[in-house]
C-alpha cells in the first residue's frame, strides 16, 4: 500500500470549497478568475508558476482519494469521491490557467488570473485550485 500524502491537492482546500461541487449542474465546466480587489492602488504580480509547480505537479492516487473521503466526511462535508477517483483515472488537471506576466504591475481590482475547466466533467475543479491560487496574494 502507497504512503497517503496528506501535501496532495485532494486535502488542499478551504472546507467550504469541498461540497461546492454538489451545486454545479452535471456535466458544465466553469470559469474562475482571481483579482486584486483593494488596498494598494497597484500590485506587483508574482509567484504563481512556483504555486502552480508545487500545487499540481502530482496527481493524487486511489489511495489518497480514499482517505481524503475519510478526512472531509469526518469534517462534515459531502466530498466528491467519485469525481476525485475520475480525475485519478483521467492523469492530468484538466485546466487552463492564464495570468498576467510575472513581474508585472497591474492596477488593483484588474483580473491577474483565470482558472477554466477543459473537462465539462469537473466543473468543480477550478474552484477548488482557485482557493490555493491565493497563495500569490
Amino acid at each position: 500500500m502507497n504512503k497517503i500524502n496528506t501535501k496532495s491537492l485532494v486535502f488542499r482546500t478551504d472546507s467550504y470549497k469541498v461540497g461546492h461541487w454538489l451545486q454545479f449542474p452535471k456535466n458544465q465546466g466553469s470559469y474562475y478568475y482571481i483579482e486584486s480587489r483593494g488596498g494598494a492602488d497597484a500590485v506587483l504580480f508574482f509567484g504563481l508558476q512556483m504555486v502552480i509547480k508545487k500545487l499540481l505537479s502530482e496527481m493524487p492516487t486511489k489511495e489518497d482519494v480514499l482517505a481524503a473521503e475519510k478526512f472531509w466526511t469526518a469534517h462534515g462535508v459531502a466530498f466528491n469521491v467519485k469525481g476525485w477517483l475520475e480525475l485519478v483515472e483521467l492523469g492530468y488537471y484538466p485546466l487552463e490557467i492564464r495570468a498576467v506576466e510575472e513581474g508585472k504591475l497591474s492596477k488593483t481590482k484588474e483580473v491577474q488570473v483565470t482558472i477554466e475547466c477543459t473537462d465539462s466533467r469537473f466543473g468543480w475543479l477550478p474552484g477548488w485550485v482557485e482557493t490555493r491560487l491565493l497563495q500569490i496574494w
